[in-house]
């Protein structure tokens, strides 16, 4: 399997300037987006399911489009471009869209996401290319439940997850919950596979040791 670059060296992106790259740069979203949190929590849930089965082996032109809402290629020279972070985040720009009557359509959509992209953060997560990022934030907005056996008690479906698979303390992996009981969290995730937790190309579901994880993102 070929090489793919760290989460943390994933390039910094404005999310000020895509917003201002986007379709729509005066729309007042409050007035459009009239459903509660749960709604879009769910929401999310369903519109990343619908990508399950696509990898970068089937489909490289849609994982490109995850990955071209932030203005990044697949690849970092020979090394692939992780896309966990950037797929959830474009499922959460067409699912704000979807859900707030915004047209879009195959040729305009990433246009039209970027212009949606500031509002998800303030009232959501912050869509980032970077597990990094998402959860900083999260933090700073007091959204994030770190890892532990009182706060898993808290987690529902639509939240994300954020996981930690190697030494150092950075999360490296997201996904989104579908279920949670006594012992894991079933997921669905992007770019991971049965062979390769973070590197593996693909959008599926799995089921998570809690072990693995860092901690959740309270969407509701």
């Amino acid at each position: 399997m070929e090489e793919q670059i760290k989460d943390n060296d994933v390039p910094i992106v404005d999310l000020e300037k895509l917003v201002e790259e986007g379709e729509f740069k005066e729309l007042d979203f409050s007035l459009l987006s009239t459903f509660s949190n749960q709604e879009f929590a769910l929401e999310l849930l369903k519109t990343s399911s619908e990508y399950l089965g696509i990898s970068r082996s089937n489909n490289i032109e849609q994982v490109a489009r995850f990955l071209r809402l932030f203005g990044l290629g697949t690849k970092d020279g020979k090394a692939w471009m992780p896309f966990c972070a950037a797929g959830l985040s474009f499922a959460a720009a067409k699912t704000f869209c979807d859900l707030s009557g915004i047209k879009y359509n195959q040729k305009n959509a990433i246009s039209v996401f970027k212009s949606v992209l500031l509002v998800i953060k303030n009232r959501f997560f912050r869509p980032s290319a970077r597990v990094r990022e998402i959860k900083e934030t999260a933090i700073n907005q007091d959204k994030y439940l770190k890892n532990s056996a009182a706060n898993r008690k808290l987690v529902k479906p639509g939240y994300l997850v954020l996981f930690q698979f190697d030494v150092d303390v950075l999360p490296d992996h997201i996904g989104i919950v579908s279920s949670i009981d006594s012992d894991s969290v079933k997921t669905i995730e992007f770019n991971t596979s049965a062979e390769n937790n973070t590197n593996g190309g693909a959008v599926s579901r799995r089921d998570r040791p809690f072990k693995t994880i860092d901690g959740f993102v309270k969407l509701y």
